[in-house]
């Protein structure tokens, strides 16, 4: 088996990855930092004896990401899973980021996951089972006054991925999506937060435990379903005293 983690150097992506080693995957991971890569590659291939191939590539430049990620697939050749464990946030994502950190911002979150999925297509073994898994976010149920691109962003994430379904009918490609909750990364690290963080671990315990579950979007932790029914329907002017 061969697969690609987006992401692949911190968090879930690195969650995943290591995963996938321990079942003997052949991997291409990516990250931001060069030195980080240079350090996941080594400690699977060390720990695990498996073929790693690591690429440093930032996801918020996509006239970048699409030729350098363009030139590792061709020489990573056929693939079976592509997990896309990308996206940034930041404080000032309030509705009013300079117009260039807004792009970078989409290209992070949206754009680098479609191109990364119009890249490999072309690689998914055509005789074994293959499978596309992106990453929304909680954030995505409603809009709101904070994480205002993030959230637009992983919405139409969640579209996209709906069109991929119907597009992938009648094939051995599926396409998931899982729209997760607090997550206990560096990201999360002091934050006051409503419901409990969730150990990485367990997260990509989970997703590879589901490879071959069918297309469609999930949550976890999957009371999360219930959560987002609710923020749904609550009115306008409640959710924005939740929200302020």
């Amino acid at each position: 088996m061969k697969s690609v983690v987006i992401g692949g150097t911190a968090g879930v992506g690195r969650e995943i990855a290591t995963a996938l080693a321990v079942k003997g995957h052949s991997l291409l991971i990516t990250g931001k930092d060069m030195e980080d890569v240079d350090a996941c590659t080594m400690d699977l291939r060390l720990r695990y004896g498996v073929q790693v191939q690591g690429l440093a590539i930032d996801a918020s430049n996509s006239t970048i990401f699409i030729r350098e990620l363009g030139a590792a697939a061709a020489n990573f050749g056929e693939i079976n899973y592509l997990f896309l464990t990308i996206g940034a946030s930041s404080e000032e994502d309030t509705g009013d980021l300079q117009i260039e950190n807004a792009i970078a911002m989409l290209s992070s979150n949206f754009l680098a996951t479609i191109m990364a999925i119009q890249i490999f297509r072309i690689y998914f073994s055509k005789s074994e089972p293959t499978g596309v898994i992106g990453f929304s976010s909680v954030a995505a149920i409603r809009g709101r006054k904070k994480n205002v691109i993030y959230a637009a962003s992983k919405r139409a994430l969640e579209s996209y991925f709906e069109s991929l379904e119907l597009i992938s009918q009648g094939t051995n490609l599926s396409a998931q999506i899982y729209r997760l909750g607090f997550i206990d990364t560096y990201q999360a690290y002091g934050q006051r937060l409503p419901f409990p963080k969730v150990n990485p671990k367990k997260v990509a315990k989970m997703i590879i435990g589901r490879l071959d579950a069918a297309s469609g979007i999930s949550y976890y932790p999957r009371y999360w379903q219930l959560i987002a029914i609710v923020v749904k329907i609550v009115p306008l002017q409640i959710f924005k005293k939740m929200n302020s």
